[in-house]
């Protein structure tokens, strides 16, 4: 449907945009003439200004809205005053869904406050010859209250979990939120519990990169180009360059949660050594720091996971790359129910594989014709990537509420 309304759109563009003007002259049609194709009207129900509202929270716009050639699209953005005077947008827009083209339409949408600057909330609508209306919301007050607006954990611990494990027991998952397990609250999971909590609630996951898990018994086409302990996005477990489609199973559901590296200079110009000394849950200039990760341009299945190693197989001539280290940077973006909460992970131990390496710092490969479901199993080598399952990597990480 989304495909056909787009098809329409630029359809009927074309169609209005070599019609400005008719070659006859007696019976011209000018398009661009307001008054007799004026832009769309938006009439609210909602009021016209807000007294105050609370940073963080939403408040709802609601109206209409009318045009006699078709409604192409709407968004909400907030804004703030400009010191060059007018309105400067700040944060994302805020799109709404138009399936299909339409003259009339109503609308009820809440607007998060996401900046404690914002002075306005715009509506704006365009019409399928581009013309726009745009209609201002003012906000007189944005109120910081002194609450919790960020959650902070320090020093968590993840390790990657074994082959296909029948009994898995390896803190290998991390939920910012929490899931509760037998009435107790937990960030770190291992896959039974989040199997048995239902799967949603779940972030990411420290995983041991080596063989595809799909295919029984493995051969020597399992093995993966990458290799080494990694960052993921657990709604990406199974995708081609991670291999965990064994985890699929204890997994009924879950949340998606994008992540990239930060660039150190990038690092440097948020000041994030010293967002992580200083950081208090209850600060809102935090919460407003993280923001500042929108403009990485994370996408859903782009960017789903980051390797401590690029390159690190011993059976490939790649080139090394360390993208992990004991004070690196990781960006992240929660999708739940699509409210973008943003986050960055600080690495403080990237997780030990020296006792891994070959002589060219490269991992050396295991019996890859066999399932390490556990350690130390009988007739098994453990001589390199074998080794990883199960030792840790210990962060620290900030994310939005």
């Amino acid at each position: 449907m989304k495909k056909l309304y787009g098809i329409c759109l630029l359809l009927m563009a074309g169609l209005m945009s070599s019609l400005l003007y008719s070659c006859d002259e007696e019976n011209s049609v000018n398009y661009k003439d307001d008054g007799a194709y004026p832009p769309p009207a938006i009439s609210l129900t909602s009021p016209a200004s807000i007294n105050s509202v609370e940073l963080g929270q939403s408040v709802n716009i609601s109206g209409s809205v009318s045009t006699s050639m078709g409604i192409r699209d709407m968004y909400f953005v907030q804004a703030e005053n400009a010191t060059e005077g007018g309105l400067k947008e700040i944060g994302n827009r805020t799109y709404l869904n138009i399936n299909r083209i339409v003259n009339d339409t109503t609308f009820s949408v809440d607007v998060k406050i996401t900046e404690k600057t914002t002075s306005h909330i715009i509506m704006v609508a365009t019409d399928v010859l581009t013309k726009k209306t745009a209609q201002n919301i003012e906000v007189d007050e944005v109120i910081v209250v002194n609450r919790d607006v960020v959650y902070i954990y320090k020093n968590i611990e993840l390790a990657p979990e074994y082959e296909r494990p029948a009994s898995p027991v390896q803190p290998y998952l991390f939920s910012t939120e929490g899931v509760t397990v037998n009435g107790v609250m937990k960030n770190v999971l291992t896959l039974a519990e989040v199997k048995a909590n239902g799967g949603i609630g779940v972030d990411f996951a420290l995983i041991n990169v080596w063989k595809n898990t799909q295919t029984d018994p493995p051969t020597a086409s399992s093995r993966l180009g990458q290799r080494g302990f990694t960052f993921c996005d657990v709604s990406q477990l199974s995708r081609g360059p991670i291999g965990r489609q064994c985890d699929a199973e204890w997994f009924p559901k879950s949340d998606t949660c994008c992540m990239m590296i930060i660039p150190p200079a990038t690092a440097q110009a948020f000041g994030l050594d010293a967002l992580f000394n200083n950081a208090k849950a209850d600060d809102p200039t935090v919460y407003q720091t993280l923001n500042q990760l929108s403009g990485m341009g994370m996408k859903v299945g782009t960017n789903y996971y980051v390797n401590k190693l690029s390159g690190a197989s011993a059976d490939r001539t790649d080139a090394l790359v360390e993208n992990l280290k004991a004070g690196s940077y990781i960006a992240i973006r929660r999708e739940n129910n699509k409210d973008f909460k943003y986050g960055i992970i600080q690495i403080v131990d990237p997780g030990n594989d020296s006792d891994a390496l070959d002589a060219n710092s490269k991992i050396i490969g295991d019996d890859y014709t066999k399932w390490y479901t556990g350690p130390e199993l009988s007739g098994y080598t453990y001589n390199g990537v074998a080794k990883l399952y199960g030792r840790k990597c210990k962060f620290n990480i900030i994310v939005q509420k």
